[in-house]
This record gives C-alpha cells, structure tokens and sequence, in this order.
C-alpha cells in the first residue's frame, strides 16, 4: 500500500514545487519593436462627426486608400506595425482610413461625400495618400505613396506634436530625439 501512495504523494509534491517556483519566474512584460498585428494601430470609423473630431482635441491622419494598391498594403504591413510609429499615431492622432474605391457617403467637415469625392477633395493623384489635419481640422500636409517607417514617424512626430507651428522639418530632425517636442 505504501509503495502505491509514495508515488502519488510525490507527483503531487513535484507538481506542488513547480508551481511556487514557476509563480516567481515570469519574465517582466517587454514591448516589442514591431509586430505582424495590423490592429495595433487604433482606426476610428470613417462616420465619426466633425463635433466628435473636435471634441478629441487632436489633429487627424486620414489614410485615403484604393482597391488592389499593393503600396496600401505594403505600408499597412511595413511601416504601421513598427512600434514608434504604432506609439506616435496613436497617442497624437485620430487615425481615419478611408478607401476611395467604395461607393458609400461620409460625412466629412459639415459635408455629405462619397468616398471619392473626399479624395478628391485632397487632389489625391496616387495612392496610398496621406492627409494630416491639424485639431481644427485644417490641412497641415500631405504625403503621398509609400513611406519608410523611420521617416513617416518623424513626419508624425513633427506633426503630432505641434512642432510644425514654430519650426521648420529640418530643424526638427537636427534635434536629439529625446529633445524632440
């Protein structure tokens, strides 16, 4: 009888062991760098109210996007997962895609548009084409095609924070990036 007990009283004990022990090994949380998850990128629908948009107080990214543009889907694979400009896009910005090829009414600063008449309200010529809009809604910039990870952040960066009010771009990049507004 003993012989059958000591083994069970045992896998218990071990079983026991590896838990309090595993309870004390978890590795500390790391943010990664980048990240295949596309999601990560917070996207307000496109049917969000001017009222609402003011109301967020912050300036407004608006990604004007085609059916079939393989650079669309290359810059929402390369460069909006990358953490930095996750981070930037997130924290300053409502982040609104808008696909010119659908066929659907958005209201849109006061107006009723279809998807492309908003982009052709920006004279958007080549897609991916990106809009930035200060938080009263007026147009700072706008970029167009596809654009390395680096230096999209540095463009949101710039933008997002304002810096673009009291400085040139150039100066912006000159500056340490830890004495970056």
């Amino acid at each position: 009888m003993i012989s059958r007990i000591y083994p069970l009283v045992a896998a218990v004990c071990l079983m026991a062991a590896l838990m309090i022990v595993g309870l004390g090994c978890e590795d500390e949380p790391t943010m990664p760098e980048e990240s295949d998850d596309r999601s990560a990128m917070t996207w307000t629908p496109d049917s969000i109210t001017n009222a609402d948009l003011l109301d967020f107080g912050r300036p407004v990214f608006l990604y004007i996007t085609a059916n079939q543009c393989s650079y669309c889907d290359q810059m929402k694979r390369e460069t909006f997962p990358v953490y930095r400009v996750r981070h930037l896009m997130n924290d300053y910005f409502v982040n609104i895609e808008v696909n010119a090829d659908f066929d659907r009414i958005i209201t849109f600063l006061g107006e009723n548009l279809t998807s492309e008449e908003l982009a052709e309200r920006y004279d958007v010529k080549q897609y991916p084409t990106s809009v930035f809009l200060s938080a009263n809604l007026e147009e700072v910039a706008q970029m167009w095609g596809i654009r390395a990870a680096e230096r999209f952040a540095d463009s949101a960066g710039f933008i997002g924070t304002g810096a673009y009010k009291s400085m040139d771009f150039e100066d912006y990049l000159a500056l340490p990036e830890d004495q970056r507004p």
